[in-house]
């Protein structure tokens, strides 16, 4: 019988989590002024969704975020998360992809938090000066 045989050529790093390590690629990211950023994303096989980043990174793309209607809501325990969307090109492997990259519309919380989280998911879906429904 014949049979293939698999060589690796390279092998994904690992990074340190809270109980186990997981796999991260480097990846070159660009908004869409053409600047550049690398970063570590690490690989969660259970999402398919677009690329999750925090806050300040998430600035970077700012000039391709697309309008308030188009940005995607996910389900949680807590209620609907909504996620500040923007378009992206990823660079992996010598070829380039457009991507989304993601991250959650919330502000800072300050004094109590059952007051100021639901004004601040109310001011995130309806838009800044927008009274709440």
């Amino acid at each position: 019988m014949v049979g293939r045989f698999y060589i690796p050529v390279s092998c994904f790093g690992y990074a340190r989590g809270a109980v186990h390590g997981y796999p991260v690629l480097r990846v070159k990211l660009f908004n869409l002024a053409g600047e550049e950023l690398e970063v570590e994303l690490g690989v969660d096989t259970g999402f398919e969704g677009s690329i999750l980043l925090d806050r300040e990174t998430y600035e970077f793309f700012a000039v391709g975020e697309l309008p308030r209607e188009a940005w995607r809501r996910y389900r949680t325990l807590a209620g609907p998360l909504p996620m500040r969307t923007a378009r992206a090109v990823a660079e992996l492997g010598g070829r380039r992809f457009e991507v989304l990259v993601e991250t959650p519309c919330t502000a800072a919380v300050s004094g109590s938090r059952g007051a100021s989280c639901s004004t601040r998911w109310s001011s995130c879906s309806t838009g800044r000066g927008a009274k709440p429904a």
